[in-house]
């Protein structure tokens, strides 16, 4: 489904699809962009595109026709109105096959857990979601392998360790993870997910 007329410049043909077009006006409300390049290092002369920018462009891949790699992405907006979708002057030529992946890297440097509660916490905000209580709870995930590499010094991941074991399976490495969630009158919503063997 095609929208158009806010999202269509018929000169040039260019042509956004709807669920895109939603979500870039989900993506303003949660101020998705700003909140990435707040909180992601980056060089505004170094870059075409900031890392908020870089990822919505993930965020819209998932609403196209055909999924496309990472380094591809380019590809899911041929023939889209990308001044409309990501600010004036941006073209496809500005997806970089490797810009995906280093913004992917910036937002892992800046605490993706920490970013995910700030845009979270943006929508409680935004659309003024009153909750009444906070959960907290832990699980443990299972792990098969060795991962001798988390026995290097200079590892600096996730501990993939023994431990009691909440899936009954003692005879696995497991990494222990912890989530925040808030419950208002429809449902929940995660706010804090962080892994608790770091």
């Amino acid at each position: 489904m095609l929208l158009p007329e806010a999202a269509t410049n018929q000169s040039q043909e260019l042509r956004t699809p709807v669920a895109m077009a939603m979500a870039l006006r989900y993506a303003k409300k949660l101020d998705f962009v700003e909140t990435i390049n707040r909180s992601a290092a980056w060089d505004e002369k170094q870059c075409n595109l900031s890392p908020g920018q870089l990822a919505l462009s993930v965020v819209f891949s998932t609403f196209a026709d055909v999924r496309s790699p990472l380094y591809h992405i380019k590809n899911n907006f041929a023939h889209m109105d990308t001044a409309f979708l990501f600010g004036p002057g941006v073209t496809g030529d500005d997806f970089t096959d490797d810009a995906p992946a280093r913004t992917l890297d910036k937002i892992y440097a800046a605490g993706s857990s920490r970013l995910f509660s700030k845009i979270a916490l943006n929508g409680y905000s935004a659309f003024d979601i009153p909750f009444h209580k906070l959960h907290s709870d832990t699980s443990s995930l299972a792990l098969y392998g060795e991962y001798s590499e988390c026995d290097s010094p200079a590892y600096d991941g996730v501990d993939i360790t023994e431990g009691f074991s909440k899936d009954h399976r003692p005879d696995l490495k497991q990494v222990m993870a912890s989530q925040f969630a808030a419950f208002y009158t429809t449902g929940e919503t995660a706010l804090f997910t962080f892994s608790l063997s770091r």
